[in-house]
């Protein structure tokens, strides 16, 4: 976190120190061209003159009227072009300035609350209790709290989904496949009931905070991925696998999509939690290939590869 902030800070000051750059540039260019066009000008009205009148001097001041009149009218249209132009290049400046000004203070708006957001976030799961039913074991709280929950899974066989069944045809496989999910969303309903208040809560919170980053229109798909990558490396073990598991219910199903997305379970450890383990052997879980791969999903969303993994 520190350091995705970090590097948005350093990307900040760099784009500013650009636009600094560049404002700079502009306004030299511009006075540059506020200087040199009506001396221009001047010097071939004075040349022009000299070239058709000579170049003696007259004592004749009606001589020297007539020579003002001449340059002044060379000049007053040339420099009142300039003058115009340089307006226009103020009131241009100001409006980019304006722009770039709500932009910051939008970009500002937005990172307080989604970091106010993601502390409340971690506020619900310090929060979260459970007491386990075994007997001398204290109440949990927190992330262990989290674990303890997901520690009575089913009795599964100790072999793979794959190889229990090779021997059985597609449509017996995909009927197979069926049931195994249904018994792990009973199971994870029974889990989750037993505590909606608390897991409710906090998975809607997850969530929305991710759906908003991602139908923000002012952030890119960079900024988006970034933004979620932040929240993501903070997700604990047991949440991981509670996000895992709250796929395979109805409720779930919106948040699948984000997590595909995402890449949001490419952290998940697939060999720590039997249920785990049997969802992905049986392949009875919702989510596709980009939900457990950074590079695959940074594909679909057209990143470049280089990005740094979370």
């Amino acid at each position: 976190m520190l350091y995705s902030s970090h590097q948005n800070l350093l990307s900040k000051t760099m784009s500013l120190s650009q636009n600094s750059s560049s404002k700079e540039s502009s306004f030299r260019w511009a006075a540059f061209l506020a200087i040199a066009v009506p001396s221009g000008a001047a010097g071939y009205a004075i040349w022009k003159y000299t070239n058709m009148f000579g170049r003696e001097l007259s004592a004749d001041q009606g001589v020297w009227g007539a020579f003002g009149d001449f340059i002044g009218g060379s000049l007053n249209p040339v420099i009142g072009l300039i003058t115009i132009s340089l307006l226009v290049l103020t009131l241009r400046s100001q409006q980019a300035e304006m722009r770039e000004q709500r932009q910051q203070s939008a970009k500002q708006a937005f990172e307080q609350t989604f970091f106010t957001w993601l502390n409340s976030y971690r506020s619900a799961i310090y929060q979260f209790r459970f007491r386990p039913p075994n007997a001398g074991v204290t109440e949990k709280e927190g992330v262990d709290a989290m674990h303890w929950v997901l520690s009575y899974a089913r009795s599964l066989p100790p072999s793979g989904f794959a190889e229990l069944h090779r021997n059985v045809d597609i449509d017996t496989r995909e009927k197979q496949r069926k049931q195994e999910r249904e018994l792990t969303t009973a199971w994870w309903l029974d889990r989750f009931n037993q505590l909606e208040p608390q897991l409710g809560s906090i998975i809607r919170t997850l969530y929305t905070l991710i759906r908003w980053i991602d139908k923000n229109d002012s952030l890119s798909t960079r900024e988006k991925w970034d933004y979620i990558a932040i929240v993501r490396a903070q997700l604990s073990s047991p949440e991981l696998r509670i996000l895992f598991f709250n796929g395979y219910t109805e409720a779930g199903e919106p948040f699948t999509q984000y997590i595909d997305r995402y890449a949001i379970l490419d952290n998940l450890p697939l060999n720590s939690h039997s249920e785990v383990k049997w969802g992905i052997s049986a392949k009875t879980h919702p989510f596709g290939e980009s939900a457990f791969q950074s590079e695959l999903a940074r594909e679909t969303l057209g990143l470049a590869q280089h990005l740094r993994p979370y």
